[in-house]
């Protein structure tokens, strides 16, 4: 399986009872509340999977399997395996159920026969346009990381200030979490390739306490480090990552108050057609009209490239 690569994806239905009123159980600590960690838009499911998946295999043809993390649920989509969240917290069961995506993540490389190369996705993550295996992983074995530097001390003081923790702060304490002091790489919403062995040696045999603490948080919590970022410093750290600009490399969407946000996102999305993906953050947010008209426009996107 050295010539393969895999792309894992996590996905939940906040809409199913079962996982609502797991959910509900739980939710009640006014941390968890007040920073928003079990936010209704962190668990909907509005058909994005299916979106995701389809583009992998009309713009990915080198992808070969296509796993799907998930709690006791099925998008049922043909082709693709489900892999319950009790296969890759096997020996830590005692930390389920999970809500937190970025502990979700942090396992992500315990799938049972997991490709060494392999390409996380968030279920909202479209490609938008055909892509080479080269735009993530190099001959030479290296994997490409599309990312800006930025400053670990900014962030800190931002966090301060607003006394909120969020996404620059799981980047920056990855980065803090292998010992770099200066600067982390903003990876942006896009997919992001890994190294299985990197993961595994890092966290079984190197820092198996980084593992456990990131990955028993039930909802998203200060101080978790982004799994991705992580991965992807330890190829860089160890010469096995090649870092280039991001810019233009993802288009992102996330409902905002103005009305014509929606009409101008898709105009920007026609513009782009050699960015590499899209990120559709949030949509349950956006109003029934936008949603419509977004999903429309990725179906027609996906149906005509």
């Amino acid at each position: 399986m050295e010539n393969s690569v895999d792309a894992v994806i996590l996905w939940v239905d906040g809409s199913d009872p079962v996982y609502a009123g797991s959910l509900a159980r739980y939710v009640g600590d006014e941390q968890t509340r007040r920073e928003d960690c079990a936010a209704p838009t962190r668990f909907s499911n509005l058909g994005e999977i299916y979106r995701c998946v389809r583009s992998i295999r009309r713009f990915a043809p080198f992808i070969g399997r296509i796993f799907i993390v998930t709690d006791a649920q099925d998008p049922h989509i043909e082709g693709t395996t489900v892999i319950d969240h009790r296969v890759i917290y096997r020996g830590l069961e005692q930390y389920l159920p999970i809500f937190s995506s970025r502990s979700i993540e942090t396992l992500i490389w315990r799938i049972p026969d997991l490709s060494e190369r392999f390409i996380y996705f968030n279920d909202d993550f479209i490609l938008r346009r055909p892509c080479r295996m080269d735009e993530f992983f190099l001959p030479d074995g290296r994997l490409v990381c599309r990312a800006d530097y930025r400053s670990i001390a900014a962030v800190r003081l931002l966090s301060y200030l607003r006394t909120r923790y969020g996404y620059n702060d799981t980047l920056a304490a990855a980065a803090t979490a292998l010992g770099i002091r200066d600067r982390f790489l903003y990876i942006g919403h896009q997919p992001h390739p890994q190294l299985r062995s990197l993961l595994c040696s890092f966290y079984e045999e190197q820092h198996p306490e980084l593992m456990l603490s990131n990955c028993s948080c039930r909802f998203r919590s200060r101080g978790q480090f982004n799994p991705a970022e992580l991965g992807l410093l330890l190829a860089r750290e160890s010469g096995r990552c090649v870092v280039v600009p991001r810019r233009g490399s993802e288009l992102y969407y996330k409902p905002r108050g103005g009305r014509n946000y929606t009409k101008h996102k898709l105009a920007e999305f026609e513009k782009h057609s050699s960015a590499l993906s899209i990120c559709v953050n949030s949509l349950d947010r956006a109003c029934e009209e936008d949603r419509t008209a977004l999903l429309d426009w990725l179906d027609r996107m996906l149906d005509n490239e």
